[in-house]
């Protein structure tokens, strides 16, 4: 597989053969974002073995027509024998039953538990499968079916061709660009994730600006609490096993991926965790999961500082589903809609912030480097002016307090960018930002969520250009304690074999 890059791009149509046999189909369908109308691929892939061809997601209804005309065409009189739907949303799966339908030879293959509530008509040529699976197309062709890293939905999976060696990470690896007729398409900054005026069907190391990434720190989210402290430390045992083989071993040749440890609530199974991978080169920070029946400050979380601190490791802490039991939570209990949940993340972060200053968490471990993931970071500052004015009157109820808490704030804590409060006027987040104090916020876009950060004009309206440099990367090399990066150059640095 070859490429070669251009000083500037070739305007491209779909489809398209990436990789011998390996054909990219789909198109394209218009939105917004970053204060433009914007194209996203909703793209499929087409692999033809020699004896077998199979399809990986569909494309949505919308596009059915080209997508039968490109069908016929790239088959050329043959028929269709699989079809691996990545995850059940209408970009991804929508035409299965039309697929279907079409080739009446052909079955649909993943993890398809709930695939007969969308198509029951099919249901009967559905084939569930576990993740490893391998289907043999003939001719040294094969897609293996993979857990997925950044999950969609829970029955999302991704898919690896092995003779040409092309990885399928659905959504996860995605990027929006500015169609032909945007007349802005010129003012947008080049350092956000979007292709320029008639840059469809373009890998991004054909871009004119490719879309750059130095390091990524990677939080997986797959391990929830349990009732049983011995499942959920095993849980997060395989989690953190999977990661340093995956993405921190194999697919790492690079070094830029850093990873993170997963731990479970019995204190002395999460120390146990911890010495285990504290010495891991790419394992960077250690997360907690802050619907835990208590507060951060508690005693018994001591330990895990002591660990973190011990193997020069940060903490963080982000957001997740809560199991056993209702999925969602707040700070008083379950609610009644998922706004209630989702609008209340910096309450459950201030409740836990308030407990490790309040039980001196930051005054026994100095040098503690704590991060708040996902829950904003415009409300910390009303917060740290309410504790400060208490402290001078109410110190003496909390004696390993022993300085104002927006000291140790300023020392020890910091926020991710995501998911940012969107002032009417977003020249007040940059003000924020500087009371804050500039090492403070890190960058994160919870892409391809809905409530990512996609808004550049409100992201940095009034943010200089060294302050934007330290959000974007820097403030995170220094808590990391992470070498000088270089830039990410070529699609051949990101090659890897998948272990077999």
């Amino acid at each position: 597989m070859t490429l070669e890059l251009r000083e500037k791009p070739a305007l491209r149509e779909l489809p398209r053969e990436i990789a011998e046999g390996v054909w990219w189909v789909g198109g394209c369908l218009a939105s917004n974002a970053f204060e433009h109308p914007v194209h996203f691929h909703v793209s499929a892939y087409l692999i033809i073995g020699r004896d077998k061809a199979l399809l990986y997601d569909t494309a949505p209804p919308s596009l059915w027509e080209q997508m039968a005309r490109d069908l016929d065409k790239l088959l050329g009189g043959r028929t269709l024998d699989y079809v691996v739907p990545s995850h059940p949303e209408i970009p991804h799966a929508g035409n299965l039953g039309k697929l279907l339908d079409k080739y009446p030879h052909a079955v649909a293959i993943g993890d398809l538990r709930d695939y007969h509530l969308y198509f029951p008509d099919h249901e009967h040529r559905m084939s569930i499968v576990p993740h490893g699976t391998t289907l043999d197309l003939g001719g040294g062709y094969g897609f293996t079916i993979l857990d997925e890293i950044i999950e969609d939905l829970p029955t999302t999976v991704w898919g690896y061709e092995r003779k040409q060696q092309v990885l399928f990470p659905v959504d996860a690896l995605g990027y929006g660009h500015l169609p032909q007729s945007a007349e802005s398409a010129g003012s947008v900054e080049s350092d956000e994730p979007v292709h320029r005026a008639g840059e469809c069907a373009l890998l991004s190391s054909e871009l004119h600006h490719p879309p750059r990434l130095d390091l990524a720190i990677i939080i997986p989210m797959m391990e929830k609490n349990s009732a049983n402290p011995e499942h959920e430390a095993a849980m997060a045992a395989a989690m953190n096993n999977w990661l340093a083989q995956t993405w921190l071993g194999a697919y790492n040749g690079h070094g830029r991926y850093k990873g993170t440890i997963r731990i479970s609530t019995d204190p002395e199974l999460t120390v146990a965790e911890i010495e285990k991978w504290g010495s891991h080169p790419h394992f960077v920070q250690i997360m907690l999961n802050p619907f835990v029946g208590g507060l951060f400050g508690e005693a018994r979380f001591w330990p895990v500082y002591e660990a973190a601190i011990r193997h020069k490791l940060a903490v963080c802490t982000h957001v997740t589903l809560q199991r056993p039991g209702p999925a969602l939570q707040t700070i008083y209990g379950p609610p009644t809609y998922y706004i209630e949940n989702h609008g209340q993340f910096p309450l459950v972060y201030a409740a836990h912030l308030t407990s490790m200053l309040c039980e001196g968490v930051f005054e026994r471990f100095q040098d503690l480097r704590f991060t708040f993931v996902e829950g904003g970071y415009a409300w910390a500052l009303p917060f740290i002016w309410r504790m400060d004015r208490h402290w001078k009157e109410l110190r003496r109820e909390a004696p390993a307090l022993k300085r104002p808490p927006s000291e140790y704030l300023r020392q020890n804590v910091s926020f991710t960018r995501q998911a940012v409060e969107e002032s009417r006027d977003p020249r007040h987040l940059a003000r924020v930002i500087e009371i804050l104090g500039s090492h403070s916020i890190e960058f994160a876009t919870d892409y391809p969520h809905w409530d990512g950060d996609y808004n550049a004009g409100m992201n940095f309206a009034g943010v200089s250009p060294d302050l934007k440099k330290k959000i974007l990367g820097l403030n995170a090399v220094q808590k990391y304690r992470l070498e000088p990066t270089r830039p990410a150059r070529h699609w051949s640095e990101f090659r890897f074999e998948i272990p077999a």
